[in-house]
């Protein structure tokens, strides 16, 4: 296992689409530095999870885009 840290940016409207404009994450992947690298791809879009506004209000879709990933 080799851990990565991915960063990444949100795809929407901040505020609105996404709560976040950026976010990271240090992951651990059962996954050659390669495969790592195919999979947290520069571009790609991943499904974060839900976020809450202000007035407690649930969304679903957090996209955020990574736009960096390196070995950790």
């Amino acid at each position: 296992m080799i851990y990565v840290r991915v960063m990444l940016k949100a795809c929407g409207v901040v505020g609105v689409d996404n709560k976040y404009p950026e976010d990271e994450m240090i992951t651990g992947i059962n996954a050659t530095w390669e495969e790592a690298q195919r999979y947290y791809a520069v571009g790609k879009v991943f499904n974060m999870g839900l976020w809450y506004d202000a007035q407690g209000r649930e969304h679903e879709d957090n996209l955020m885009r990574v736009t960096m990933c390196e070995l950790v």
